[in-house]
């Protein structure tokens, strides 16, 4: 929250006023998500599939979005950059992992995660018109 209020305040120095109001609320919504996830990755072959899925699978989603949705105005390199983390995540979790079952896990929640990561973000102002 107070991240996305430092930008609000910096961007609104520059001339580009922005409401820190959506994205702190998905903060709020989203960060024990995150959060549990993470120490997910430190427990069970099952959990450490789960978390892995739910991270790998919000960078996959926001470098897709990225690159579909907001192409047109930002460079393409951070959005792949994101896109190969998770990616990444999911390669050295199967390195630790090494069981078919788990990392098959790891790869179905992370496409799952992608997919609704994608059409969350494009939800959100049409969720956010309604206020």
């Amino acid at each position: 929250a107070a991240m996305t209020v430092g930008y609000s305040v910096v961007s609104g120095w520059r001339g580009f006023p922005f409401d820190p109001t959506e994205w702190a609320l998905v903060g709020i919504v989203v960060g024990p998500v995150v959060g549990t996830a993470a120490l997910a990755l430190r427990r069970g072959p099952v959990a450490s599939a789960l978390g892995t899925g739910i991270l790998a699978g919000i960078c996959v989603g926001e470098g897709v979005y990225g690159l579909t949705a907001v192409a047109d105005t930002t460079s393409p390199v951070y959005w792949w950059a994101v896109v190969v983390v998770g990616a990444a995540l999911v390669g050295i979790a199967a390195a630790r992992l090494r069981s078919v079952p788990p990392i098959a896990l790891a790869v179905l929640v992370t496409a799952i995660v992608a997919g609704a990561f994608v059409a969350a973000y494009l939800a959100l102002p049409l969720l956010f018109l309604a206020f």
